[in-house]
């Protein structure tokens, strides 16, 4: 955090244990607050860089686990906030890139979810997208996909279904 802002606020309450062991830069530039309360662990490790920049506000309540090992960048450049209430697990492992540029959307909410898997995977991309709203979702998986995929809707919605699978 720099020494002149006294507006950016780092807070990890409650919680048990944080280590990001063999990397090489972790970096939240610009950003007024990032605050994991209530969770036990917060791990990544063998990454080479992890950085939020222009972002307000990066928030994980009551979730246990935020493990990204075996990842080289976790970048969300643009965006206002990134919220994950109630989820036990947020795991990309295996993957190169996790990037979200070009976003118009406030927010990215993954709400009431127990499991967001990607594995195998080198990379996820919405540009130009407004929301992302997964509700009330169980599993989202996308497993071993190597291929690039768009959509060209502005808004990707799913409400009352168990899982969402992309092969």
């Amino acid at each position: 955090v720099p020494r002149n802002s006294r507006r950016q606020v780092l807070i990890y309450p409650k919680e048990q244990s944080l280590s990001i062991p063999r990397s090489r830069s972790l970096s939240i530039p610009r950003s007024r607050s990032l605050s994991i309360p209530r969770s036990r662990s917060l791990s990544i490790p063998r990454s080479r860089s992890l950085s939020i920049p222009r972002s307000r506000s990066l928030s994980i309540p009551r979730s246990r686990s935020l493990s990204i090992p075996r990842s080289r960048s976790l970048s969300i450049p643009r965006s206002r906030s990134l919220s994950i209430p109630r989820s036990r697990s947020l795991s990309i492992p295996r993957s190169r890139s996790l990037s979200i540029p070009r976003s118009r959307s406030r927010s990215l909410s993954i709400p009431r979810s127990r499991s967001l898997s990607i594995p195998r995977s080198r990379s996820l991309s919405i540009p130009r997208s407004r929301s992302l709203s997964i509700p009330m979702e169980q599993v989202l998986s996308i497993p071993m996909d190597k291929s690039t995929k768009s959509m060209n809707n502005r808004t990707f919605s799913t409400g009352s279904r168990s899982s969402i699978s992309l092969y």
